[in-house]
């Protein structure tokens, strides 16, 4: 068995590597389906690429996502242009706006435009991340491998003279705002989306038990109002919209319980 994580095409390294092109290209909205198209990217193009240099044309898939991510994969799971499908999905809250319902689009924006992204040091961000109530309910590991892999050199560290040693997030404030944009159309798609795809595979949706009513109405809507056929439906206890970085064990767990699931209900034994 193999897991391929493929950054947000705004976050991570992606977002570092990308920057130059974001700024110039998408400086204020990021294409609702661009993160689909770098999954499809990723996944067809083969040995042309030095790394992987994996044929997934070969391969038996689980599309897996948290959020956009998990948007994203439905997405690309209904887009005919896009040739390679998954054999089965777990979606991890979900990224979707049923009507009736209206996801905190300007609090999010507000809270990418007043975040802080520089610190002196790997060890000043992590001390001052600790305090900040946004980040109350991360585990103590979540936020240590965050500042060890979310964080990056800060560009004045490449100046000359008077060079500063500083770090900042990969992700920059205008990326993120930006994302956030795009990801508004894609929300109000899914609900669409979902149904069709819930009888083709098997999809296993993993929600946060600890959510603002905002969410647990979307939660609802979700499971109610959109006719989707889920093969399982489990809660992460002790954790909000962010379950993996609040409670990783178990957000692990309800993953492992839906990858079973997959796996004995289909012929994926042989090559997943």
């Amino acid at each position: 068995m193999e897991a391929w994580a493929i950054d947000a095409p705004t976050h991570g390294d992606a977002g570092t590597l990308n920057e130059e092109i974001l700024q110039k290209d998408y400086p204020v909205t990021l294409p609702f389906d661009a993160y689909a198209r770098t999954i499809s990217h990723f996944l067809t193009a083969g040995g042309e690429l030095e790394s992987p240099g994996v044929n997934f044309a070969n391969r038996k898939l689980v599309g897996l996502g948290h959020c956009l991510g998990a948007a994203a994969a439905v997405y690309f799971q209904n887009e005919p242009s896009f040739p390679i499908k998954f054999q089965g999905m777990v979606l991890v809250e979900v990224l979707a706006e049923p009507p009736g319902t209206v996801c905190p689009w300007e609090i999010a924006i507000t809270g990418a435009y007043l975040r802080r992204d520089t610190w002196s040091s790997r060890d000043d961000a992590f001390n001052d991340l600790r305090k900040d109530p946004a980040y109350g309910l991360w585990s103590d590991k979540s936020l240590e491998v965050f500042v060890q892999h979310g964080l990056k050199d800060h560009p004045a560290a490449n100046y000359d003279p008077l060079p500063w040693k500083g770090v900042s997030t990969k992700c920059t404030r205008t990326q993120e705002v930006a994302t956030y944009r795009g990801m508004r159309d894609i929300a109000r798609l899914v609900p669409d989306l979902l149904p069709v795809i819930s009888r083709k595979v098997p999809v296993h949706c993993i929600w946060a038990a600890i959510n603002p009513r905002i969410y647990k109405a979307i939660q609802n809507a979700v499971e109610t109002q959109c006719d989707v056929q889920f093969a399982s439906v489990q809660k992460v206890p002790k954790a909000g919209h962010l379950v993996i970085q609040h409670n990783p064990e178990a957000a692990a767990q309800a993953v492992l319980n839906a990858l079973k699931a997959i796996w004995h209900g289909s012929n994926l034994r042989s090559r997943l």
